[in-house]
């Protein structure tokens, strides 16, 4: 295939996570990492559930009472990693903001499907431990045509640099993307 331009590698970054953020690809689930109050790094899956190319906003749902909740709130900053088995590689690194504006929830809520809105009303919180997996009761099987569930959190992720990294050409490309003073996105190959 050749090496591309830098400008067509990210606009092939933007079309990954839009078409992701629509269908599911292997881009959909992405490992996020925070830092707990331990200053320990903590790793777990995520879903993608929005993308704002020209903003560069990545967003997710998680339950308010879920580590990751803290976490964000005690240090916004947060990366993601990303890999396609076709040998692709995405990191992102940003700032993740929970949002507070009912209207956004709302929206988002609704797009939702109905066992999805269940996996925010259960008994107890996310990493609680539990005897069995018999004791997490959803507190009201009907919440999805209600307003968004108390436990119900949209994060975004306003992305302030990513990392794409092929390993199926020889060489393996690498290319570094960041915003620059006024706010464009210039390119930088690296070392693989």
């Amino acid at each position: 295939m050749g090496i591309p331009l830098k400008s067509d590698l990210f606009k092939q970054i933007m079309d990954h996570l839009t078409q992701a953020s629509i269908e599911r690809s292997p881009f959909t689930l992405m490992q996020l990492a925070t830092i707990n109050s331990k200053n320990e790094p903590k790793l777990r899956t995520i879903v993608l559930r929005d993308f704002n190319a020209e903003k560069g906003i990545i967003s997710f749902f998680t339950d308010t009472r879920s580590q990751k909740i803290e976490e964000i709130n005690n240090n916004h900053k947060v990366a993601l990693v990303a890999f396609d088995p076709k040998g692709i590689q995405l990191r992102i690194e940003g700032e993740a903001n929970i949002i507070q504006d009912m209207q956004t929830k709302k929206e988002a809520w609704h797009k939702l499907k109905q066992h999805t809105h269940l996996l925010f009303t259960t008994s107890v919180s996310p990493g609680k431990k539990i005897a069995s997996p018999h004791e997490v009761r959803y507190i009201d099987e009907e919440y999805g045509n209600k307003e968004p569930s108390i436990f119900f959190a949209l994060i975004d992720i306003h992305i302030t640099s990513l990392e794409w990294l092929d390993l199926n050409e020889n060489p393996h490309i690498r290319c570094f993307f960041e915003k620059d003073k006024n706010g464009e996105w210039q390119g930088q190959w690296l070392a693989p």
